[in-house]
């Protein structure tokens, strides 16, 4: 009986230790990091390097080195040591890359193509280090098809890349690749990137349906923007950076968000939180953490104008004179200015309307 009373208690501290010294993410949603002053990119690898204990940051990919990251984690983002890891079907599994990866309490997977990541790393010995290391306290990270492979389901891209019209086309057969066995780091979850870039918001949402038309089972979206990334805390607690958006995407439809036979997206409605630099977010209180930031000098109660917005796909400015013509005397008025935002350079001969 004294076996008994004491053993109980330990093997309950020792779980209860392993969950609560469960790891950091860094989920960046592509595009260019930056080595110059005011980087957007870098106060969020800080964030990750200041998280790691030993400050030693790993590069993973399935094909090439970079030249870039190394030298960029140690100049300006603090890290001590840096180097570049090949993983691929030959040494994913070998205990030597294990032992390798062990060593380094910042592991950040780059962008390429996450169908190679799950080939290669599923089931061996490359897998078991990342869960591992996130158990004891490390920092895994990824960009783009780095950050697909971190969630807890995936979308492993194994028969290609799926376009957002596709999702909403054809829900069902545009998934088969979701799955929920690899490293499962966000349980509940489903990270998607570069969401505003390549206009991916339809995709986005569309993992929840159809996950939950494969098995039943909800979870939510975590959409990164390119030029953006969210560090992820021991509390649960996510932080944004950068200059696109984090957004939180979560069905609370009656009918949970499906219609098994359709094929189609049909949802009642999205509850969608979106995140700006340094914004934060309580996962386990799924609610928005209110700091000193930009949020609490947003108007209340704001009135806006009765407004018309005009949006033309053409190359040039230019090349719209007639609508041009028609906004400045239907809507032009004597006292006041028109203003129209343009990206091109040929705005110069705009005055002539």
């Amino acid at each position: 009986m004294r076996v008994l009373i004491v053993t109980i208690p330990l093997l309950f501290c020792q779980i209860f230790s392993l969950h609560a010294m469960k790891g950091r993410l860094l989920l960046v949603g592509g595009g260019t990091e930056r080595d110059t002053p005011n980087s957007w990119s870098t106060p969020a690898f800080q964030w990750a390097i200041d998280q790691s204990i030993n400050k030693k940051a790993l590069v993973v990919h399935y094909e090439t080195e970079s030249s870039f990251y190394p030298g960029y984690l140690t100049s300006k983002c603090g890290a001590i040591a840096a180097k570049n890891l090949i993983i691929n079907a030959a040494n994913a599994n070998l205990q030597a890359t294990y032992d390798t990866i062990m060593n380094y309490d910042f592991i950040f997977f780059r962008g390429g193509d996450q169908s190679q990541y799950y080939t290669y790393y599923n089931n061996t010995k490359t897998e078991q280090a990342i869960k591992d290391k996130f158990q004891t306290g490390g920092v895994i990270g990824g960009t783009s098809a780095g950050l697909h492979i971190l969630s807890g389901v995936i979308y492993n891209a194994v028969n290609q890349s799926i376009l957002p019209i596709e999702a909403l086309v054809n829900l069902n057969g545009a998934y088969p690749a979701l799955v929920d066995d690899f490293f499962g780091l966000f349980p509940g979850y489903i990270f998607d990137s570069h969401v505003l870039e390549r206009g991916r918001f339809p995709r986005s949402i569309s993992f929840i349906t159809a996950w939950y038309n494969k098995t039943g089972k909800k979870i939510k979206t975590i959409a990164v923007d390119d030029l953006t990334a969210m560090g992820i805390d021991t509390a649960e607690t996510g932080t944004a950076f950068g200059t696109g958006t984090v957004a939180i995407y979560e069905s609370i439809a009656k009918r949970d968000g499906a219609l098994p036979t359709s094929g189609k997206l049909l949802l009642d409605s999205i509850s969608a939180i979106s995140l700006l630099n340094g914004w934060k977010y309580d996962f386990k209180g799924k609610q928005l953490v209110t700091t000193t930031s930009t949020i609490n000098s947003i108007p209340q109660n704001l009135e806006t104008p009765e407004s018309i917005v005009l949006l033309s796909g053409a190359d040039g400015v230019l090349s719209n004179k007639v609508i041009l013509k028609n906004i400045v005397r239907k809507y032009g008025i004597a006292q006041q200015s028109v203003a129209i935002i343009a990206t091109t350079a040929d705005t110069s001969a705009l005055v002539a309307y």
